[in-house]
């Protein structure tokens, strides 16, 4: 189970994304989702951040990538910034990006096991 940090449980989504597309554009690192593997971001913009992993055969690792909205980051975040949580307990939130997304959170720090 993971836990948002202290000092980021005050943050509403909206900061968060900012918070975390901020960190994304600093590092141009890849970052990894829960299991493991890792993403390349492709670009970083107000409404979406795009990634891509290296297995080929997968939607994540075709050359235009995969989109995270905006909206959906805002909603899984405002929906776990006070709970413990895992990749299922935001299922309804943001669909099939919740490992990607914890690991977004987990690159930037924002919270822990």
């Amino acid at each position: 189970m993971y836990k948002i940090i202290r000092k980021f449980q005050g943050f509403t989504g909206e900061r968060a994304w900012n918070y975390v597309t901020d960190h994304l554009k600093k590092t141009c690192s890849p970052f990894y989702s829960v299991t493991g593997v890792p993403y390349e971001v492709i670009r970083v913009t107000s409404s979406e951040i795009v990634f891509r992993n290296n297995k080929k055969e997968t939607r994540r690792g075709e050359e235009r990538g995969e989109i995270m909205k905006k909206d959906n980051f805002v909603a899984a975040y405002d929906f776990i910034k006070k709970i413990e949580f895992n990749t299922t307990t935001m299922k309804k939130q943001i669909h099939r990006q919740r490992s990607p997304f914890v690991g977004l959170l987990l690159d930037a720090r924002m919270i822990e096991e």
